[in-house]
Parts: C-alpha cells; structure tokens; sequence
C-alpha cells in the first residue's frame, strides 16, 4: 500500500475513470485501518462521494493470531477499528 495515495490522485484525475464511473461503475479501496481510511478520504481531495474511489473495503480475520499477523492487532481492536471505518465511510457518503 505503499503508493496508495499517489494511485487515488491519478484515478481522480483520470477521464476513463470519471466516464466509467459516470456509467455505473463503482471503485473499491482497500482499507485495513482507520489510518487507512484518513489517508483515503485525504486522497480524495473533499470531492466525497464526487470522488473515484466510492466504495471501502475492510476486512476482519477469523482468529486473533491472523489478525495480529495481518493488521497487527488483536481481533477486538481490529473488529472495532472495522466498525468504526464503515460508521465513518457511510457518514461520509461513501459504500
């Protein structure tokens, strides 16, 4: 995820995005944190739901020891740090 907000910049100024969007089409963000999600919505530069990117993606492990591998959280942070990106993301307009 390390150009993740160079790649959000170049969809929002992209003309074949904007027009597939335009259409119908939904673009998704992987979002594995609230710090994530911050970085997006940065990324979007205020256009909210004008944006490219309209749809988050989160995700939450089965078990504490993936969770911790995966997001380096134990599971109950992770699941409530999840909660709170999808209460956020549908404040902001977002899918």
């Amino acid at each position: 995820m390390a150009h993740a907000t160079e790649l959000c910049l170049a969809l929002n100024d992209a003309d074949w995005a904007m027009d597939a969007k335009a259409r119908g089409m939904h673009f998704a963000a992987l979002v594995p944190n609230l710090r994530g999600y911050r970085n997006l919505v940065a990324a979007m530069g205020g256009r909210g739901s004008d944006a490219v990117l309209d749809t988050v993606v989160t995700l939450v492990s089965c078990t504490d020891s993936h969770s911790r591998a995966n997001v380096n959280q134990p599971l109950e942070v992770a699941l409530e740090q999840t909660c709170a990106i999808i209460d956020q993301a549908k404040s902001d307009g977002l899918q």
